[in-house]
């Protein structure tokens, strides 16, 4: 007597195993993002002295580069804004994000000034106001994933270093849509550290998407094993 085609078997299986193979190509995809990235700072970080930076290097600025370079211009340390989020050694820091203008660009440059583990200090760093300085540091695009917290600009919560709700919120004019982190956080305020750099990222997305397609190829012989064999044997 022939077996009835597993049907629901399979379609649970089928769905099972491209969401499993979607995840596997997924980390491949981040895994060829994260090489990109990190030849992208091996290269910034190759000169112990970067040359100052061009409007050419903010504005055409890809996803997966970082660029080191020097930036002149004045930041208006009054309008200073708390961004979370960051980890330093199994800690939460905070860091001070001012913005700054540039003659090498007419859009406003948000510079990441400075971390500390608290915002005690910010009605100090406030006090500051305008400012000249000279910033060496990374320039990146900021990143965020689906899980972080949106914005509460009216209560000083900053999450997220979107470039139109910075525009919104400093009211100064559009703001380009990149970081710079200085390296020298002492000449620009005294209340804070320099923000970690990351400069060797860890990359496990290999190992990720190698585990991924290897349960989707398990789950495929499982269902060849336990409904298409019985299946055909019956036939």
């Amino acid at each position: 007597m022939v077996q009835k085609f597993p049907v629901i078997p399979t379609i649970s299986c089928l769905v099972a195993v491209c969401i499993l193979g979607s995840l596997g190509f997924w980390q491949i995809q981040r895994l060829e993002w994260k090489n990109n990235l990190q030849q992208s700072l091996d290269t910034a970080f190759s000169k112990e002295d970067p040359n100052a930076l061009n409007k050419e290097d903010l504005s055409d600025l890809k996803r997966t580069q970082i660029i080191r370079g020097q930036l002149k211009g004045r930041a208006d340390f009054k309008n200073s804004i708390v961004h979370y989020g960051r980890i330093e050694n199994g800690q939460s820091i905070v860091s001070i994000i001012v913005p700054a203008q540039s003659t090498i660009s007419e859009k406003i440059i948000p510079v990441e000034v400075g971390c500390a583990h608290n915002i005690d200090s910010l009605d100090d760093i406030k006090k500051i106001g305008l400012k000249e300085i000279s910033v060496t540091g990374i320039i990146r695009e900021p990143r965020w994933s689906f899980a972080t917290p949106p914005n509460t600009p009216n209560e000083g919560e900053w999450w997220r270093l979107d470039s139109k709700e910075l525009s919104n919120y400093w009211e100064m004019g559009d703001v380009l849509p990149i970081i710079m982190t200085a390296e020298n956080t002492d000449d620009l305020s005294s209340f804070l550290t320099p923000c970690p750099i990351e400069k060797t990222l860890r990359n496990s997305h290999l190992s990720y998407a190698i585990f991924w397609l290897i349960m989707a190829g398990v789950l495929s012989i499982m269902w060849g094993l336990r409904f298409l064999k019985p299946y055909l044997q019956s036939a």
